[in-house]
């Protein structure tokens, strides 16, 4: 049975430089929505909604039942997590049919001890190592549906030896020019 009623934080908390962890179950955790046809198009659509609301995500990952969202605010009076979200959900679900979202989609907003770069950098290898946890595959590193993105920058690979150092770089340049 699902709750459509969860209590919610206020919506400022999901604005300007917030940082959420979100996670999109599929409803009854079915399985089978995943495969490369999908994973290319919620990459399309999530470009749009996180460009659109000024958002980088340095960390997705998309499990057979569920998916995850590790995503950052660049902009103090432009960036709006709730709204980009439902955009995002919105648009994937003629992509998702016959599967569904089961709502609301969970989200954590990372209070200040999680925000330092290394507590926001272990966040981000729990949700990657996912699928090697579930047994998937046995490295992360080898699973087809994990993926950053960061609008205007479509080679960053959350696996990369140097990811940190360059997602860093580009964030910091985005919060300096919004």
């Amino acid at each position: 049975m699902e709750n459509r009623n969860l209590p919610r934080l206020d919506p400022s908390y999901y604005q300007g430089l917030a940082i959420v962890h979100w996670i999109f179950t599929i409803k009854n955790r079915k399985t089978g929505y995943l495969n490369e046809r999908f994973f290319l198009q919620f990459q399309g659509i999530a470009v749009h909604a996180f460009s659109r609301y000024q958002i980088v995500c340095p960390c997705i990952c998309l499990m057979p039942d569920h998916i995850h969202i590790l995503a950052l605010g660049t902009s103090e009076s432009g960036s709006d997590q709730q709204v980009a979200i439902a955009f995002l959900r919105r648009h994937l679900r003629q992509h998702l049919s016959p599967f569904e979202f089961q709502r609301p989609a969970f989200d954590h907003v990372l209070r200040d001890r999680e925000r330092s770069r290394e507590e926001f950098q272990k966040t981000a290898a729990y949700i990657l190592e996912n699928p090697a946890r579930a047994g998937l595959v046995d490295s992360a590193t080898d699973w087809p549906f994990a993926c950053a993105i960061v609008p205007g920058y479509p080679d960053l690979d959350p696996h990369a030896a140097n990811f940190w150092d360059v997602f860093w770089n580009i964030y910091s340049r985005k919060i300096e020019t919004s």
